[in-house]
């Protein structure tokens, strides 16, 4: 598979954490990775004629915005939270969850418009500003655990991510409105994919392909 452009390789993004595992998995099943040590330290992995670079989920789609990255894998929330102007190639097919509004089992809320001027923590505060306009909420913007802190008064709801449900079960909290499904996607930015279309829809059919082959 072809990864030089004009003689340079191809940089991409790979996300840190959750996602990292089933992304190695997957771009060696598409051949876009011979040999990687999930387990390195190293930022960047070179790899035949690509540029693999090990970065926060977080950052990966500004990256690829300024074309510091060609391409990456990042999560749906992430990309909408920080509205990079990137293009969506394909449905990965993994790090599935649902953005969700919760609160506490025992709390009054029964609906949406019960959180009127009501306080709101998450590690969303773009798409809470844009989903939940209408309430004019006080959002409080956390990078840690959002479960705990309508229990220490911080919040009366919580919007996160909830994948298995597992932990607002856990946490005691209950989801009183659906917002969107998420999952990686892989993008690429806008004026590299222009430059270098035939290339760019190589590694896109080989990426889809090896996600009909994992069965995702």
């Amino acid at each position: 598979m072809r990864g030089i452009c004009n003689g340079t390789a191809i940089r991409i993004g790979i996300p840190k954490g959750r996602l990292m595992e089933n992304t190695i998995r997957l771009f060696k099943k598409a051949g876009l990775i011979k040999k990687f040590d999930e387990k390195t330290r190293n930022l960047k992995v070179t790899d035949g004629d690509k540029e693999f670079y090990i970065l926060r989920n977080y950052d990966i789609p500004l990256f690829v915005e300024q074309n510091s990255l060609n391409m990456g894998i990042a999560g749906y929330d992430v990309i909408i939270e920080r509205k990079c102007n990137v293009s969506i190639l394909a449905d990965l097919k993994f790090g599935y969850g649902k953005l969700v509004l919760a609160v506490p089992e025992n709390s009054s809320t029964q609906s949406l418009y019960d959180l009127k001027n009501k306080r709101i923590a998450t590690k969303y505060p773009e798409i809470a500003k844009n989903l939940l306009s209408d309430l004019e909420p006080e959002i409080f913007t956390l990078k840690g655990s959002v479960e705990i802190a309508p229990y220490i008064h911080l919040s009366d709801a919580i919007l996160d991510i909830k994948s298995t449900g597992k932990t607002l079960i856990e946490n005691r909290l209950k989801v009183i409105k659906e917002f969107f499904e998420i999952s990686a996607k892989l993008i690429v930015n806008k004026t590299f994919y222009r430059l270098n279309y035939k290339v760019v829809q190589e590694i896109k059919r080989s990426v889809e392909n090896g996600v009909r082959e994992s069965g995702q």
